[in-house]
C-alpha cells in the first residue's frame, strides 16, 4: 500500500485520468438517483455538484502530486488477521 506513493504518474497520464473521470461524471449525470444521492454527498461537504467537472478540469498535476504523497500515512494504516477458531476444530 505505501508503494502506491511511490508511483510516477505522467503528465500525459495525468490528463488522461482527467478526461476518464470527467466522462464518468457525465456518463452517471444520466441518472437521476446518481444526481440525488451525489447532490446530497457533496451538499454535505459544501461542494455543488455541478461545479465537480470544472474543479477536475482545474486540478493540476502538482495537486495531484501532493494528494498522493499525503494520502497514504504510514502511521493511519492497520493490519488484521483472520485467525481459525481452533476451539471448534474436530
Amino acid at each position: 500500500m505505501l508503494r502506491i506513493k511511490d508511483i510516477e504518474v505522467t503528465d500525459e497520464e495525468f490528463e488522461i485520468l482527467k478526461k476518464k473521470k470527467i466522462g464518468e461524471m457525465l456518463r452517471s449525470m444520466n441518472s437521476l438517483e446518481f444526481i440525488a444521492t451525489q447532490f446530497i454527498h457533496y451538499h454535505a461537504l459544501d461542494i455543488d455538484i455541478f461545479e465537480i467537472i470544472p474543479m477536475i478540469e482545474n486540478l493540476t498535476k502538482a495537486d495531484f502530486d501532493v494528494f498522493m504523497k499525503n494520502w497514504i500515512d504510514e502511521e493511519r494504516l492497520s493490519t488484521f488477521q483472520i485467525l481459525q477458531d481452533e476451539t471448534n476444530v474436530g
